[in-house]
């Protein structure tokens, strides 16, 4: 008689029942914050060039405002997404806050992620109307929280892309650029229909 699998031998049939139940809850898992649908994909205030804006705008600023609000042009290419200003996929997206207004706050969805066997985006029921945060993202580097909390880690490089302060002085500095931007920008239309978008995001997650 053939022996079972190295990976199976050592367990009971109990504990093998137990990780196949564990494997069909979180195997489709992370499926469908992969894809992008082509809704979002599509919405051009979600799809500007970064590049520029970024040499153009003050850096705290393009932090706080826009980093990671816009679909990489280079999505289907290997590289490091994690250090890409622009987002990949639903778990590094961030909704642009001056255009959707969401708080600071993790969603009740994703703080009830461990008793639950979806992402946030899927268990919301509002979705991209939701007025908390989806996305780890979407939290530090809210206007309302980005360099709001002093740093705490030993090796840090300081830089603009950690979320935290570093000095008073550049936490001062947040503050200040947080609200000369939300000055120029509070009689600005953007381009996107978000019920629209929203529905069809909704209507893709049930599927």
């Amino acid at each position: 008689m053939s022996k079972s699998p190295y990976y199976l031998y050592d367990y009971s049939l109990e504990e093998h029942k137990q990780i196949q139940s564990l494997n069909s809850s979180v195997s489709h898992k992370p499926v469908k914050d992969d894809v992008v649908i082509d809704c979002l994909l599509k919405a051009p205030a979600l799809n500007e060039n970064l590049n520029h804006i970024y040499k153009s705008l003050e850096v705290f600023t393009f932090y706080m405002f826009r980093y990671k609000s816009c679909w990489c042009p280079n999505r289907k290419d290997s590289h490091d997404s994690k250090s890409c200003i622009y987002a990949h996929h639903m778990r590094d997206f961030r909704r642009p806050p001056e255009i959707f207004k969401y708080s600071p706050e993790d969603c009740e969805t994703l703080s009830n992620q461990s008793k639950n066997s979806e992402y946030g985006w899927e268990q919301c029921p509002n979705g991209l109307l939701c007025n908390k945060c989806h996305t780890t993202v979407e939290r530090l580097y809210h206007p309302d929280k980005y360099k709001r909390v002093h740093c705490d880690r030993d090796r840090c490089n300081k830089s603009e892309i950690c979320a935290f302060y570093h000095s008073h002085q550049e936490r001062s500095h947040a503050l200040k650029m947080c609200k000369d931007y939300r000055r120029q920008v509070r009689n600005l239309k953007y381009n996107i229909e978000i019920p629209k978008i929203n529905e069809e995001l909704r209507r893709y997650y049930q599927a």
